[in-house]
């Protein structure tokens, strides 16, 4: 696509995103304005780059952002629910969720003394637990602020494995969740993908009805060629044919080249169409309003300014 002396695609790409520096930058743009190939390459990249920056941030749908959330929820639920096969329950959920009743209550140093609560006190403390099922008693007594877990006492062989009645049962291990989070947040990011694909398509130039003549001032004309770029609302000059013959006549240079959208306008009461052009400069746009009739047979260019982004 370009001559062996001349830049390459690669370079031209570095151009379009700003990466040259401005020697660089100039000697590649004077190798554009000798070769109508380059210019198309540079018209090509400009055009995606403006029609991507026109397409509006487009919402996910409500029920699919519900979707995703609950499927969150269903992979994370088992870090917080208590263990079902743990009749004590799990220390380690314990302590990461204390009970702020049973701390107050462990302030008291005088429960470790009333009959049977103080051996159901050393029970607990012994196997590193804060509450004995159906015992009716609190926790350790006589330990300030939040509860803390003393060593667990030896297990027997074989707890917790090889059957649901042991003390870990039923538990996943952290690392056995993660893949699963990450399966879910990597499938919200194709759907995510895929709507803002849609979206591409049906907001791209060319597709849809006219838009409605637009009345502005010649001061207001920056913000109107924002919301130019991807439309296709061109009236007689959508013909590729009358248009560069119109360019032509009013001396635009690359007559041929892209045009990046365009829409029919009054402009100070002028009826015209106004044109987004490229210029080969990251982030600048040429805006020019010609009047509907422009074509190979003359026309009047009703102004013409450069815009940066």
């Amino acid at each position: 696509m370009t001559d062996p002396d001349g830049p390459d695609v690669a370079r031209l790409a570095a151009l379009d995103a700003g990466l040259l520096d401005a020697h660089d930058a100039a000697a590649v743009r004077a190798a554009a304005a000798a070769d109508p190939a380059v210019q198309t390459v540079l018209d090509a990249l400009a055009a995606t780059r403006a029609e991507l920056a026109a397409q509006p941030t487009e919402r996910m749908p409500a029920d699919v952002v519900a979707g995703i959330r609950a499927a969150l929820d269903r992979v994370d639920g088992g870090r917080s629910r208590p263990d079902p096969g743990n009749a004590h329950g799990d220390p380690d959920t314990r302590r990461s969720r204390p009970d702020p009743a049973g701390a107050h209550r462990n302030a008291d140093p005088g429960r470790s003394r009333r009959g049977p609560g103080h051996t159901n006190g050393v029970s607990a403390r012994s196997h590193g637990r804060t509450r004995e099922p159906g015992g009716g008693s609190d926790g350790p007594a006589g330990i300030p602020g939040p509860p803390t877990m003393a060593p667990r006492g030896p297990e027997p062989r074989g707890a917790g494995q090889g059957g649901d009645a042991g003390p870990h049962a039923g538990r996943s291990r952290p690392g056995r969740r993660v893949p699963g989070r990450r399966a879910v947040l990597a499938a919200a990011a194709a759907l995510s993908a895929v709507i803002g694909a849609g979206a591409l398509l049906a907001h791209a130039p060319g597709v849809g009805s006219h838009s409605p003549v637009l009345a502005l001032r010649t001061g207001e004309l920056a913000a109107a060629g924002a919301s130019a770029i991807g439309a296709a609302d061109l009236g007689d000059l959508a013909d590729p044919a009358r248009r560069a013959g119109c360019l032509r006549e009013i001396a635009v240079p690359a007559p041929e080249g892209t045009v990046l959208g365009g829409r029919r306008v009054l402009l100070d009461g002028r009826p015209g169409v106004l044109l987004v052009l490229p210029t080969g400069i990251l982030g600048t746009f040429r805006l020019i309003v010609v009047d509907p009739d422009c074509g190979p047979d003359g026309g009047i260019l009703l102004t013409d300014e450069l815009v940066p982004r």
